[in-house]
């Protein structure tokens, strides 16, 4: 995978992640058996479905501005910065995040991810 098709897979991930569509999106873009390492949390394919759902119901705002992108092979690195603010009128926490994406046959197989403030990557809508 070149630079270019990292850089847009990472936009595909990333923008729009509070369009109910997105939903859809999620199988054109993980592949099903998917692993994601999330600070010390492990989670699937359904759990990458659940955190969407949970953008959608508690936040009126969120976006993402991806800070650098590296490619290796079949790995991508992403640094990037998320805010948003909630349905109740708060604003949430920034999250700086380092993020890598092991792509095969263009779907993302696995990932490994640190955030600073850490957060609950599993919790439920």
């Amino acid at each position: 995978m070149n630079k270019q098709q990292a850089t847009e897979l990472m936009h595909r991930i990333y923008e729009n992640l509070l369009d109910p569509g997105y939903l859809a999106k999620i199988s054109e873009i993980y592949h099903k058996d998917v692993v994601l390492e999330i600070g010390s949390k492990t989670a699937y394919y359904d759990d990458v479905i659940n955190r969407a759902r949970y953008r959608l119901e508690h936040f009126a705002e969120f976006g993402t501005m991806i800070e650098d992108v590296l490619v290796d092979g079949d790995k991508i690195t992403v640094r990037i910065k998320q805010s948003g603010s909630l349905k109740s009128g708060k604003p949430s926490d920034t999250y700086h995040g380092v993020v890598i994406y092991q792509v095969s046959h263009a779907k993302v197989s696995k990932v490994w991810g640190v955030f600073s403030p850490d957060f609950n990557y599993l919790e439920k809508a």
